[in-house]
């Protein structure tokens, strides 16, 4: 039987139990193949639950995180959140947040966790539309510009992907986005701004290859099956 249905049976087992891990304040529910979280579970987990790994799921419409009133974390990789679609509810507690590989294509959609999730510290949006491959492309301009507007968006945050944010990015992100009007003006006219990061070049060149390619705002942990320990 799958997590959910121990969940909604009200199975225990001797070795561990949906009741001992909602003691600590953990669930999982990846890989249930859920479009939408039942009530059931919502109502009966919604006030404990602190974190919650709902990863490789079908699952597009995150309104029902207004039950998880206590969440800090949040595991949603691989599901079909999109940034035309999907609303991000107000989580006053949410320090973690993992969205990787979903649907995400506007970078300006993270204005919403700036003001929905004021704690939030860790992030990580590896694998959607909206993040810079250079890996493969090698647009060492397109990932430095993603990077830096999204921790000019969110202050609070330390860590951005796979990487700690470093003094020298929140500066250099403070004078190319340096105040919230930026942020607006962009997202209404999608401005243009690859000038700025050529001058970032001969501090990053030590960690991404040269590539001299035009720059846009719009360009084109994994969580294993059971409770999270």
């Amino acid at each position: 039987m799958t997590n959910l249905g121990n969940i909604l049976m009200g199975y225990l087992d001797d070795e561990g139990s949906t009741q001992d891990d909602s003691k600590v304040g953990r669930l999982s529910l990846a890989n249930e193949k859920l479009a939408y979280m039942p009530k059931l579970v919502c109502e009966a987990f919604g006030p404990i639950i602190k974190i919650l790994d709902i990863s490789d799921n079908n699952i597009g419409n995150l309104d029902f995180l207004d039950y998880f009133t206590e969440l800090t974390s949040l595991i949603a990789d691989k599901n079909p959140i999109s940034s035309a679609d999907t609303n991000i509810p107000c989580m006053p507690k949410l320090e973690l947040l993992y969205l990787n590989k979903c649907k995400i294509s506007n970078l300006c959609w993270v204005e919403a966790l700036r003001y929905n999730c004021p704690k939030l510290r860790f992030l990580s949006l590896m694998g959607n539309p909206v993040v810079p491959a250079f890996m493969t492309t090698g647009n060492v301009y397109q990932y430095l510009q993603y990077r830096l507007y999204v921790i000019s968006a969110i202050p609070n945050l330390v860590h951005l992907d796979d990487k700690r944010i470093t003094a020298d990015e929140r500066a250099q992100a403070k004078k190319m986005f340096p105040t919230p009007f930026v942020h607006h003006l962009l997202k209404s006219t999608q401005v243009r701004v690859p000038h700025l990061l050529r001058k970032l070049t001969g501090r990053t060149s030590n960690y991404f290859p040269k590539s001299p390619v035009r720059s846009h705002l719009h360009p084109s942990k994994p969580m294993g099956n059971n409770y999270l320990v």
